[in-house]
Protein backbone atom coordinates (compact mmCIF):
# COMPACT_ATOMS: atom_id res chain seq x y z
CA UNK A 1 0.00 0.00 0.00
CA UNK A 2 0.97 3.49 -0.79
CA UNK A 3 1.73 6.03 2.42
CA UNK A 4 1.04 9.77 1.77
CA UNK A 5 4.46 10.56 3.02
CA UNK A 6 5.84 8.73 -0.14
CA UNK A 7 6.78 11.52 -2.68
CA UNK A 8 5.97 10.39 -6.33
CA UNK A 9 8.79 9.93 -8.82
CA UNK A 10 8.51 12.35 -11.34
CA UNK A 11 7.42 10.49 -14.89
CA UNK A 12 9.26 12.66 -17.08
CA UNK A 13 12.50 11.05 -16.77
CA UNK A 14 11.18 7.77 -17.28
CA UNK A 15 9.55 9.16 -20.87
CA UNK A 16 12.72 11.30 -21.84
CA UNK A 17 14.74 7.78 -21.85
CA UNK A 18 11.88 6.52 -24.01
CA UNK A 19 12.85 8.87 -26.14
CA UNK A 20 16.11 8.59 -26.36
CA UNK A 21 15.69 5.03 -27.21
CA UNK A 22 13.02 5.49 -30.20
CA UNK A 23 15.56 7.92 -31.53
CA UNK A 24 18.25 5.18 -31.31
CA UNK A 25 15.90 2.73 -33.49
CA UNK A 26 14.93 5.68 -36.02
CA UNK A 27 19.12 5.87 -36.29
CA UNK A 28 19.24 2.01 -36.76
CA UNK A 29 16.24 2.09 -39.19
CA UNK A 30 18.10 4.81 -41.21
CA UNK A 31 20.89 2.73 -41.45
CA UNK A 32 19.29 -0.06 -42.61
CA UNK A 33 17.10 1.89 -45.23
CA UNK A 34 20.23 3.18 -46.34
CA UNK A 35 21.96 0.14 -46.41
CA UNK A 36 19.38 -1.61 -48.93
CA UNK A 37 19.39 1.84 -51.19
CA UNK A 38 22.35 1.74 -51.95
CA UNK A 39 22.80 -1.95 -52.62
CA UNK A 40 23.19 -2.47 -56.42
CA UNK A 41 24.17 -5.96 -58.20
CA UNK A 42 26.31 -5.78 -60.70
CA UNK A 43 27.40 -8.45 -63.69
CA UNK A 44 29.14 -11.18 -63.04
CA UNK A 45 32.85 -11.31 -62.86
CA UNK A 46 34.58 -12.37 -66.38
CA UNK A 47 34.98 -16.19 -66.13
CA UNK A 48 33.99 -16.64 -62.77
CA UNK A 49 30.30 -17.05 -62.73
CA UNK A 50 29.64 -15.04 -59.49
CA UNK A 51 28.43 -11.88 -59.06
CA UNK A 52 29.54 -9.04 -56.78
CA UNK A 53 27.27 -6.63 -55.10
CA UNK A 54 28.06 -2.90 -54.18
CA UNK A 55 26.24 -2.92 -50.57
CA UNK A 56 26.60 0.03 -48.51
CA UNK A 57 28.88 -1.96 -45.82
CA UNK A 58 31.01 -0.06 -48.38
CA UNK A 59 30.11 3.10 -47.61
CA UNK A 60 30.00 4.37 -43.96
CA UNK A 61 27.21 6.11 -41.70
CA UNK A 62 29.26 8.98 -41.72
CA UNK A 63 29.33 9.47 -45.53
CA UNK A 64 25.92 8.80 -45.89
CA UNK A 65 25.57 11.50 -42.99
CA UNK A 66 28.17 13.86 -44.72
CA UNK A 67 26.40 13.79 -48.42
CA UNK A 68 22.38 14.11 -47.29
CA UNK A 69 21.99 15.36 -43.70
CA UNK A 70 25.61 17.53 -42.26
CA UNK A 71 23.46 20.91 -44.08
CA UNK A 72 19.87 19.70 -42.59
CA UNK A 73 18.32 22.43 -40.63
CA UNK A 74 17.67 20.35 -37.37
CA UNK A 75 14.59 21.46 -35.44
CA UNK A 76 14.12 20.11 -31.95
CA UNK A 77 10.20 18.50 -31.20
CA UNK A 78 11.19 17.09 -27.89
CA UNK A 79 9.11 18.22 -25.39
CA UNK A 80 7.76 17.47 -21.87
CA UNK A 81 5.42 14.55 -21.39
CA UNK A 82 2.85 15.12 -19.25
CA UNK A 83 -1.32 15.13 -18.22
CA UNK A 84 -3.57 17.65 -20.21
CA UNK A 85 -0.46 17.87 -23.22
CA UNK A 86 -2.12 18.86 -25.88
CA UNK A 87 -2.37 14.99 -28.26
CA UNK A 88 -3.92 14.41 -31.63
CA UNK A 89 -7.37 12.53 -31.23
CA UNK A 90 -6.61 9.38 -32.30
CA UNK A 91 -3.77 9.46 -28.48
CA UNK A 92 -5.03 9.09 -25.19
CA UNK A 93 -3.68 11.05 -22.02
CA UNK A 94 -0.56 9.72 -20.74
CA UNK A 95 -0.94 7.78 -17.35
CA UNK A 96 1.31 8.14 -14.35
CA UNK A 97 2.15 7.24 -10.81
CA UNK A 98 3.51 5.03 -9.10
CA UNK A 99 5.62 1.89 -10.21
CA UNK A 100 3.59 -1.61 -9.02
CA UNK A 101 5.58 -4.44 -8.60
CA UNK A 102 4.09 -6.92 -10.66
CA UNK A 103 5.25 -9.85 -8.79
CA UNK A 104 5.93 -10.66 -5.12
CA UNK A 105 9.68 -11.00 -3.95
CA UNK A 106 9.94 -12.49 -0.31
CA UNK A 107 11.30 -10.30 2.12
CA UNK A 108 11.46 -7.15 -0.57
CA UNK A 109 8.03 -6.53 -1.44
CA UNK A 110 4.39 -7.95 -2.40
CA UNK A 111 2.27 -8.32 -5.39
CA UNK A 112 0.83 -5.16 -5.85
CA UNK A 113 2.57 -3.24 -3.46
CA UNK A 114 4.31 0.19 -4.75
CA UNK A 115 7.43 0.47 -4.30
CA UNK A 116 9.28 3.04 -1.57
CA UNK A 117 12.07 4.54 0.33
CA UNK A 118 11.21 2.92 3.68
CA UNK A 119 10.41 -0.77 2.56
CA UNK A 120 12.51 -0.94 -0.87
CA UNK A 121 14.82 2.23 -0.24
CA UNK A 122 13.83 4.10 -3.57
CA UNK A 123 10.87 5.57 -5.54
CA UNK A 124 9.82 4.16 -8.48
CA UNK A 125 7.42 5.86 -11.26
CA UNK A 126 5.46 3.90 -14.14
CA UNK A 127 4.22 6.08 -17.45
CA UNK A 128 1.73 4.87 -19.83
CA UNK A 129 1.58 6.17 -23.39
CA UNK A 130 -1.54 4.61 -24.63
CA UNK A 131 -1.69 4.83 -28.88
Amino acid sequence: MRSSSQPTQPAPALLAAMLVFTAANAIISFSAFWASRNTVAEPPAAGTGTSTASTAAARSLWEAYDAHLAEAKYVDLTHAIEPGMPLWDGFSQPKFGAAVARVATPGFIAEGATYGYAAQGFVAGAGSLAT
